[in-house]
């Protein structure tokens, strides 16, 4: 209903969050995100580098493997962080 519409709306003015998880431990932090509501969001996550070419997770993985975050709009990518904390403070200013 109107719901779907105002989300529809927002996500065209605004564009989607984009989300991409990489590293050890990147599915159960992506699982923790989803577990919330974020009708603005889109997410993809791997613990290793994939064997598909997806543009969000395409240079996202590091050589030490570690975890990481990195929210973007447009596939525009803020400087990547390595804990949930700092990613929930970022998502608030963005």
């Amino acid at each position: 209903g109107l719901a779907s519409w105002a989300s529809l709306a927002l996500a065209h003015e605004q564009g989607l969050r984009e989300l991409a998880v990489t590293g050890a431990g990147a599915l159960p932090e992506a699982h923790k995100w989803l577990r919330a509501y974020h009708p603005d969001l889109f997410l993809m996550a791997a613990e290793q580098p994939p064997a598909e070419d997806y543009p969000l997770l395409q240079h996202r993985h590091h050589a030490d493997g570690a975890l990481r975050f990195y929210l973007c709009r447009g596939y525009a990518c803020r400087q990547p962080v390595k804990n949930p904390d700092a990613l929930q403070d970022i998502w608030t200013d963005s």
